[in-house]
């Protein structure tokens, strides 16, 4: 690999998505080489590219080019349709953009299973979540296949986390288990942020997106049985639209009203590291029900720990690994006793610098920088 040498991200989620491992992503490559977003959700109809090309601007980063596909059949919402275009769109993409470079293909959505197989160059999986765990029936089946067919189909397969693989191990060994993602250089370069959270109570608080995973009736029977506690909810209302979020939005209009709960929302991630620093406990709320919940990693265990809090979680299984720092509950009971334990204790300050050095171990640096030496590695032998 060279400074030719172009990346190519598709992208699933907007650029700006609270759950940023594409973006972070870019933005360390960047720094040595040209990486393209491939923004596949932003695709648009050839005809009507001329138009929004006018009303339609990303933001401007330094060798990060932003791509839109153009889709030359009409009729996208039929699903054999949108596959095609999403196959000639690419195509054309590499014909007319990265025919003369070398090109690294990095998928993180098995959405875009069949890229791999017409890219010219070096495809990667960078498995971050168990995507089929949030869907349930036809929807499911279909991911699982798409992402059978892209494990097969790329030269190599990282996963972030051990119990992804345990589940992917049956369909395809990864590569290696490589670190988690953290935002380091954000969380070492922060910004004064004006909020100031009153300190005369504990202070227990969530930062990152309120959606469908997160367990609303466990917050809102938390939040209404301890009005001795204020609750920090930080970050965006994300709407899923495969998801009925009109319970969501009634359950937040009523969780926003309740006197101990202060709410709001980051637009420069570098004042997250403040708000957290004004926590006595960090938690993570996600729903248990969901088999996507229960197997995920959220990128959040990273703040927290950097800023030296300890956690409340929901029994999310990789996170067992962090037993030391993180307690464990289903119920509110579970809760309200892990709280009570943690506020009538010291958190020393030993916890805090394991802690901290567990969340640079994981930086998006450090993630890159593996993934990157085992290609290289590879290609030299």
């Amino acid at each position: 690999m060279n400074d030719k040498t172009i990346f190519i991200i598709p992208f699933a989620l907007p650029w700006d998505r609270s759950a940023d491992y594409q973006r972070q992503t870019c933005f360390e490559l960047a720094k040595k080489y040209h990486v393209v977003a491939y923004m596949q959700r932003d695709a648009i109809f050839l005809l009507k590219a001329q138009f929004y090309k006018k009303t339609f601007k990303y933001p401007t980063h330094k060798n990060i080019t932003f791509y839109r596909p153009l889709f030359v059949i009409p009729f996208r919402r039929i699903k054999i349709i949108d596959n095609i275009n999403q196959i000639v769109s690419y195509i054309l993409f590499q014909l007319f953009f990265i025919r003369t470079h070398l090109c690294i293909l990095w998928v993180f959505d098995p959405i875009f299973y069949l890229f791999p197989k017409l890219t010219h160059g070096i495809s990667i999986y960078d498995c971050v979540d168990y995507h089929a765990g949030y869907c349930t029936g036809i929807k499911r089946i279909e991911i699982e296949i798409q992402e059978r067919i892209l494990i097969h189909a790329v030269d190599y397969f990282f996963v972030n986390s051990h119990t992804l693989n345990e589940i992917h191990t049956l369909v395809r060994k990864p590569d290696a288990i490589v670190p988690q993602g953290f935002r380091l250089n954000e969380f070492q370069h922060t910004v004064k942020i004006s909020v100031r959270v009153p300190q005369d109570k504990p202070i227990i608080g969530y930062v990152g997106a309120l959606d469908h995973r997160l367990d609303w009736v466990l917050l809102e029977t938390l939040m209404r049985n301890n009005p001795q506690w204020i609750f920090v909810l930080w970050g965006p209302v994300v709407n899923d639209e495969e998801h009925d979020e009109t319970s969501i939005n009634k359950r937040l209009c009523t969780i926003f009203q309740l006197p101990n709960v202060i709410t709001g929302k980051s637009s420069d991630r570098r004042k997250i590291s403040a708000i957290i620093q004004q926590f006595t406990i960090g938690i993570i709320p996600q729903l248990f029900s969901l088999s996507g919940v229960r197997q995920s990693y959220p990128m959040k265990l990273f703040e927290y720990f950097y800023m030296g809090k300890p956690v409340v979680s929901t029994p999310i299984e990789e996170l067992r690994r962090f037993s030391r720092y993180v307690y464990f509950g289903k119920t509110v009971k579970e809760w309200e006793s892990h709280i009570h334990r943690i506020l009538f204790s010291v958190w020393s300050l030993q916890y805090q610098r394991e802690q901290k050095k567990l969340a640079i171990a994981n930086s998006w640096r450090a993630k890159v920088y593996t993934i990157m030496k085992i290609i290289e590695q590879d290609q030299r032998s």
